[in-house]
């Protein structure tokens, strides 16, 4: 009875790499259901399960004993993967519901449903406004970015509620100082918001203030008060005498500043302006030509470097000095193009 094992063994062994090359990836998926499972694997399992072998009576409980358990197995591991799947399925759930009632706390009461599986996730449940649906289904992505939201949450489309909408301001008003750079105070009064404070305009994505307050239910209006501060870009790019041509390390150590800042700040555009020395021997507009040609061949380098055309504009060129520039000291310091960030 003994001898016929290694041969089982082998058999089992034969049969689950059969399973594994040709079915690996319907297991792998498998989500509780029997039917998902190829025909081709049950019958592997038959084969084992009814394998007769020479001395059937010797022989027959062993292999029955080890077929079974080898039938049991290949049950265990689509269902252990099942279970496993289903685990992780319910923590994001979890997450989601707990990041709700942090974020959006008066969606509670209507009790909504998260359905998480594989590949997609599914949002039920009643809210208010589609506001409120919209909400839901961000934050729902945030906690689960990579699967793909199916939203069935359905609007009520009920009256604003006055006292919601003066708690919703508050909360976008604590969620917009977090990111770096914002520091505003907003006030509702008879669903009027008013704005007062600073926004920095730095890394993080700041969006449209009074879009923002304005598509909170209950929200009339939105005075924005708020004053935007932009950064100061205080490189300089010098250029030889009655020339457009730019010095070789301006080329080389400051274009590089230059387009980082743009990339430091994708929302930033420069205007660029040109200055030159004005002299006695040449008409005033040959050097304002010339002011201007250094500040085009500025924008023509970053744009070389993958800059997009349409943030540098604005380009200009002069004869009067450039800002903080005195007659104390070198003209060298006059020929330049400067930079002005805005909006």
């Amino acid at each position: 009875m003994l001898d016929a094992l290694p041969i089982l063994i082998k058999k089992i062994r034969d049969t689950l790499r059969k399973i594994v090359e040709n079915h690996g990836e319907e297991i792998k998926s498998f989500e509780g259901d029997p039917e998902t499972i190829p025909p081709q694997v049950h019958s592997l399992v038959e084969s084992l399960i009814y394998e007769r072998l020479e001395d059937k009576k010797r022989k027959l409980p062993v292999a029955f004993f080890a077929a079974t358990l080898a039938a049991l197995a290949l049950l265990c591991v689509p269902l252990g993967i099942y279970w496993h799947k289903r685990g992780i399925n319910r923590n994001l759930e979890s997450d989601i519901e707990l990041a709700l009632a942090y974020s959006a706390p008066e969606v509670s009461v209507y009790q909504l449903k998260v359905d998480a599986n594989q590949k997609t996730m599914k949002l039920g449940g009643r809210v208010p406004n589609e506001y409120m649906r919209r909400k839901v289904e961000k934050i729902a992505k945030e906690i689960a970015p990579t699967l793909e939201v199916d939203n069935h949450i359905r609007v009520l489309d009920l009256p604003p509620d006055p006292v919601l909408a003066v708690e919703e301001v508050k909360r976008v008003t604590h969620n917009l100082n977090q990111i770096e750079g914002v520091d505003i105070s907003a006030e509702s009064v008879d669903g009027v918001v008013t704005l007062e404070g600073n926004v920095i305009i730095a890394e993080g994505d700041v969006p449209d203030l009074t879009q923002t307050f304005e598509e909170i239910p209950g929200v009339k209006s939105v005075n924005n008060n708020t004053k935007t501060n932009l950064p100061n870009i205080d490189t300089r790019l010098y250029f030889k005498v009655d020339s457009a041509e730019l010095k070789s390390a301006e080329l080389s150590q400051k274009i590089p500043k230059v387009r980082e800042f743009l990339e430091q700040y994708p929302k930033i555009h420069l205007r660029l302006t040109g200055y030159s020395d004005s002299s006695d021997l040449r008409p005033l507009d040959v050097d304002q030509s010339l002011a201007k040609k250094r500040a085009k061949t500025v924008q023509d380098i970053l744009i070389q470097q993958g800059i997009a055309p349409e943030r540098l504009q604005e380009i200009s060129g002069t004869t009067e000095p450039p800002p903080g520039w005195d007659n104390s000291q070198s003209m060298e310091l006059h020929r330049c193009v400067i930079f002005e960030p805005f909006i």
